[in-house]
């Protein structure tokens, strides 16, 4: 399989309150899933920004070891953005920018797009890509996109600290999508709806196939049109020793649409992404990844 992966590089310096660290963040959790998921014969290709200082040491030893077996052909240079996050345990995390720039240019992707068996894209920032991309990226494509909307659901003050707002022209970016994936914050950002079951309702009726709504550790509610017919389920997150949450969301998102485009399976494929969203969050380090795929066939067969 040959996907295409979409979304900002950052790098996080992360205030958990006992301690401030420095991860890669961004594109990075999910391009992450991807690689430790995959065959050896699938390719993933990323389109996101490189740091412009060709041999930069941070860049080398927070995102190079993964993006080095990636492959970057539709990639450009450019400043790393930092996100200063500070986290409050099951609340929603708060997030001020540092070097934010413009979004990524779609102008290196090829004309033939329908090579790609799947494009993910990862609102990021909010700014990853323009609707106006969007709809160019839609019109040469045929197959499925996923979208995680992520910062799309946020506005941005004069001191760049993120907020929640409704996402303008939301018809316009979720109609162009086949599957999304919010969490419950960033969900009553797309419609004034009073209940979870009336916006799932709203946005499978703009165009999507399915809604993903995940719920940290309480698991996970997916919604499916089928022809007229809306369904639902719930999956309880996996009972687990938690330390570290931060890019569980990304790791299921690409969790769910490996398995998902890979066998067409949506039960099986929602029941993996939460099983690999809640080991990743035991992993104390990068190196850890590689063991995914095996600790989700220990854990789940």
């Amino acid at each position: 399989m040959k996907i295409l992966v979409i979304g900002h590089t950052v790098k996080d310096i992360i205030d958990t309150g006992d301690k401030i660290v420095t991860k890669p963040g961004g594109i990075f959790y999910a391009a992450t899933g991807f690689y430790n998921l995959k065959q050896k014969e699938d390719e993933i290709f990323l389109l996101t920004n490189i740091d412009e200082l060709s041999g930069n040491l941070f860049t080398e030893s927070l995102f190079g070891k993964l993006y080095s077996h990636l492959n970057l052909k539709y990639s450009s240079t450019g400043k790393i953005i930092t996100v200063h996050l500070k986290t409050f345990g099951t609340k929603e995390r708060e997030e001020i920018y540092e070097n934010l720039g413009g979004s990524l240019s779609i102008e290196t992707l090829p004309d033939n797009l329908n090579d790609f068996d799947g494009i993910f894209l990862s609102m990021i920032t909010g700014f990853d890509i323009t609707l106006e991309s969007l709809l160019l990226i839609r019109s040469k494509y045929n197959g499925i996109i996923y979208c995680d909307i992520h910062s799309l659901s946020r506005g941005i003050d004069k001191n760049n600290k993120r907020y929640f707002r409704k996402i303008p022209e939301w018809e316009k970016w979720v109609s162009n999508f086949d599957i999304i994936q919010v969490n419950e914050y960033e969900m009553k950002s797309i419609s004034d709806k009073n209940s979870e079951r009336k916006i799932a309702e709203e946005v499978l009726n703009a165009g999507p196939e399915i809604l993903i709504i995940t719920k940290g550790n309480r698991g996970v509610k997916a919604y499916k049109k089928q022809g007229n017919e809306i369904y639902s389920l719930f999956i309880p997150a996996i009972k687990i020793n938690s330390i570290n949450n931060v890019g569980c969301g990304d790791i299921f998102g690409a969790s769910f649409f490996y398995s998902y485009i890979s066998s067409q399976n949506f039960l099986d494929s929602i029941r993996y992404a939460n099983c690999a969203a809640g080991i990743s969050t035991t992993y104390t380090g990068f190196i850890q990844y590689k063991q995914l795929k095996n600790d989700i066939i220990t854990r789940l067969y």
